[in-house]
């Protein structure tokens, strides 16, 4: 991924989207809304190649939940 750019190092993993969604819900939250970034043309010099770049704008690095406890 375009993520080069970090000074520091941190461990990221892939999950399926239904793990989240289980364990809010079972941790007595509702996902109000949901978001899948992606790279932004401002963004694409973090890529060092173009197929980075297509992948980044097809294949969001991240996802973003929105949560009310209910």
């Amino acid at each position: 991924p375009p993520w080069k750019h970090f000074t520091s190092e941190f461990i990221w993993f892939h999950r399926p989207l239904s793990d989240y969604w289980k364990a809010f819900r079972n941790a007595g939250f509702e996902i109000t809304d949901f978001e899948e970034p992606r790279i932004t043309e401002q963004q694409f010099h973090l890529a060092e190649t173009e197929k980075e770049i297509k992948n980044a704008q097809n294949r969001p690095y991240s996802v973003a939940f929105k949560l009310q406890k209910i």
